[in-house]
């Protein structure tokens, strides 16, 4: 199966906010399986932890952000069908979280292959898409960098 990245551009984080870096939406006749999520923070101090969830939108309602065009990782692969939302301003209704974990902001940065068989996974059927969400405790604000890595 192609390999693709959807990179979102360095965002700071807003404070006190849960909000969504990545959000992909397979294209109409494929599903799309994460294989790897990248998170940096390069926070200046020590703070409280940035939570970073994993998640399924449930019911997609009318998310909006940065129209993002998954790149290929190998050139003589076909263009991606499915697209990419970044650093979001409207969120998607209901979400299901698949797996969160705690980074810290000052040096913060993980690479987290997914095990086959466990992998996130996003199809066109019902609309379901898959996606990076943040929450920040009152005054955290780091950059973030961060990459999901997708097979469709």
């Amino acid at each position: 199966m192609p390999l693709y990245t959807v990179p979102c551009a360095k965002t700071t984080l807003t404070s006190a906010a849960t909000k969504s870096l990545i959000l992909l939406a397979p294209g109409a006749n494929v599903r799309c399986k994460l294989r790897a999520v990248t998170i940096s923070l390069d926070g200046s101090a020590a703070a409280a932890a940035v939570q970073f969830d994993l998640v399924r939108a449930t019911t997609v309602g009318s998310p909006t952000g940065t129209s993002t065009t998954p790149v290929k990782t190998d050139e003589q692969d076909g263009a991606a069908q499915s697209t990419a939302l970044t650093a979001l301003t409207a969120e998607p209704t209901t979400y299901a979280i698949i797996d969160s974990i705690y980074l810290q902001p000052l040096g913060g940065a993980m690479k987290d292959w997914q095990p086959f068989g466990a992998e996130g996974l996003a199809t066109a059927t019902g609309g379901q898409r898959i996606g990076l969400r943040y929450t920040t405790a009152s005054g955290v604000t780091p950059d973030c960098l961060a990459t999901f890595y997708f097979e469709e």
